[in-house]
């Protein structure tokens, strides 16, 4: 299979793109839809189902040479979790690190993944750099600097309406964004800055036939 690298921002992270890439993509929208959901741990704004990581087997080959070549991995991979996720929550009702862009991990050996299901109008995901730091990724080293910044940076400002981030603002600057495709695959590390590019007139529906699903995901170097 072939695939595209991107870079963004001073820091150049890759983001890798495939396209098309799960030969049984007609099944695992069958299975999307007939999967048991519940509320997301963590900070997710919405609703997951597990999947079997098993889907990924088929391109074994392509991730391996993937992580290898373009993210440093020496040891091979391990997939940590596989989940349909669909984004459920309104504006409104976001919690304040919600209407930011967030990280996944400070480490270094975890690659985070998204499969889109449905199609770009769903919204696909977009990249920041913090600008009080200059931060496009969050490391260990960097990560209590970081959030010793948004705690300044919260109790200086009055909260605005709440509202999925999209584009650049006061405090972050969008510095790539991926569109959604149905069947494309990113792969990126879970160190970046990154959001979910969710338009305030999306229906938030728990319908998985009509809102905005993906398969979400970590690989490790292990």
């Amino acid at each position: 299979m072939k695939y595209d690298i991107v870079r963004h921002g001073d820091e150049q992270q890759p983001v890798v793109i495939i396209e098309d890439f799960s030969s049984q993509f007609a099944a695992i929208v069958e299975a999307a839809n007939n999967a048991s959901y519940n509320k997301a741990m963590a900070a997710y704004p919405g609703i997951r189902a597990g999947l079997n990581a098993q889907y990924l087997s088929e391109r074994s080959v392509i991730l391996s040479e993937i992580v290898q070549n373009i993210f440093g991995f020496t040891r091979g991979i391990k997939c940590e979790s596989c989940d349909y996720s669909i984004v459920t929550t309104k504006p409104k009702d976001l919690t304040p690190g919600q209407q930011i862009p967030h990280y996944d991990t400070p480490q270094n050996n975890i690659l985070a993944f998204m499969h889109y299901v449905h199609s770009n109008e769903r919204g696909g995901t977009a990249f920041y750099r913090h600008k009080k730091t200059g931060f496009e990724t969050i490391t260990a080293e960097r990560e209590n600097q970081y959030r010793q910044a948004l705690k300044a940076e919260d109790e200086n400002k009055s909260m605005p309406e709440p509202a999925y981030i999209y584009g650049s603002n006061d405090r972050f600057e969008m510095i790539g964004d991926i569109e959604s495709k149905p069947n494309r695959f990113i792969l990126y590390r879970g160190q970046t800055l990154h959001s979910g590019s969710i338009s305030k007139d999306a229906n938030f529906s728990p319908d998985p036939s009509v809102g905005r699903l993906t398969i979400n995901g970590f690989l490790l170097d292990s």
